[in-house]
């Protein structure tokens, strides 16, 4: 746990409480708005099932546009900064 049995040494969290951590993982992933455009794409393709066909198409779409930019999003913030 602490330096007193041999393990690492713990960093003080802001305010010198002893014993406190900091929270993992302290870099949080950037903010992305692709979650709630899935989130709609999804609602979208949920609504063309009382509505129409046009209604699914564009659901899909936006569906396959959010996932392709979200996983882009996630492939970005891995790679190595230079």
């Amino acid at each position: 746990m602490g330096s007193e049995q041999g393990g690492p040494p713990r960093e003080a969290a802001p305010g010198g409480q002893e014993g406190w951590n900091l929270p993992l993982p302290a870099d949080l992933p950037r903010r992305t708005l692709w979650p709630v455009a899935a989130a709609f794409g999804t609602v979208l393709v949920f609504w063309a099932i009382v509505t129409s066909y046009l209604v699914l198409v564009i659901g899909l779409g936006l569906l396959a546009f959010s996932a392709v930019g979200w996983i882009n999003d996630i492939r970005r913030e891995g790679a190595p900064h230079d």
